[in-house]
């Protein structure tokens, strides 16, 4: 979660570096967008966890539904949250940028994507041992 806050305000500083009183606004608002994004990308990994408990995917299976699930989420989740926040009008001409933000996480997940046996491991199920009763 801290990894996408951090490059949100980096980015938004390095955007606004020439105009020090709009910096004051743009990180709360780059703080919000960046934890917003790690919401989604984090309730993609949670789906894609639970598909691979179904399906019991290969390696490269596993790798591919990681990144999908992530990149779906980021766009799907955070595309309502945008009209919500901007109206629907505005939220249209944002439509590429959030498109190029999931295609973006997409890539991040593919390269950080865990071992399924380890992520399993480390998040058993209810009724497993060591799960959660």
């Amino acid at each position: 979660m801290v990894i996408p806050i951090a490059v949100a305000l980096l980015t938004a500083a390095v955007m606004v570096r020439s105009a020090p009183a709009t910096l004051l606004v743009a990180l709360p608002f780059a703080g919000f967008v960046g934890a917003l994004l790690g919401a989604c990308a984090l309730a993609g990994a949670f789906a894609a966890i639970a598909v691979a408990r179904e399906i019991n995917p290969r390696r490269w299976m596993w790798r591919q539904l990681f990144a999908i699930c992530v990149g779906a989420a980021v766009f799907l989740l955070s595309l309502p949250v945008t009209v919500s926040l901007l109206g629907s009008g505005a939220a249209a001409t944002l439509y590429w940028y959030e498109a190029a933000v999931a295609g973006i996480a997409y890539l991040c997940a593919l390269v950080i994507c865990p071992p399924l046996d380890r992520v399993l491991e480390a998040n058993p199920e209810p009724d497993e041992p060591g799960g959660k009763h």
